[in-house]
């Protein structure tokens, strides 16, 4: 038994040193780098791909603005009664969907700088008439909300189903 150990070991000596070499350096990666030391110039191009990054660790915020023309801060899809059919956070609706006037809300303020777009939904037909248009606005110094006005085709007030996106 001793000299089969002894046999195994003396045949693969070379493989046990290397695992060790191997193992010990990523010890010393892990253990004894400083946090903060490993920084651009010790990356090389291509070695953060996105499968290495987690989820949410890469914002817009924390992307050059100049890189980027926007993203989306929040967005709804609101039924034509003022209920949420979906959205990012929790979204209120408040107002007069009867008059087509919608206010559209969310628990934190975003930039006065933003754009909202809206859009009503689309009547059935791919060619059909014209379902009516939106208006959005957003007002403040430090916004939480935007004012949506639905109207007909002919330019009336009235009810719609609308998505709405807040870009930023």
């Amino acid at each position: 038994m001793v000299s089969r150990l002894s046999r195994h070991v003396r045949s693969n000596a070379v493989a046990y040193v290397a695992l060790f070499i191997a193992l010990g350096g990523t010890s010393y990666a892990a253990a004894g780098l400083a946090p903060g030391t490993v920084r651009t110039p010790q990356l090389r191009n291509g070695a953060v791909t996105a499968k290495k990054l987690a989820n949410g660790s890469v914002t817009p915020a924390k992307l050059d603005s100049r890189a980027i023309g926007g993203s989306v801060h929040h967005w709804a899809d609101v039924n034509s009664n003022g209920t949420v059919a979906s959205s990012s956070g929790k979204t209120h609706v408040i107002g007069n969907p009867q008059q087509g006037g919608y206010v559209v809300s969310w628990s934190d303020s975003f930039s006065n700088r933003c754009i909202a777009v809206v859009t009503p939904a689309a009547s059935t037909l791919l060619l059909g008439p014209s379902s009516g248009y939106a208006n959005a606005r957003i007002s403040g110094s430090h916004p939480t909300s935007v004012w949506v006005g639905t109207y007909s085709a002919p330019g009336t007030p009235a009810p719609a189903t609308f998505s709405l996106a807040v870009i930023c």
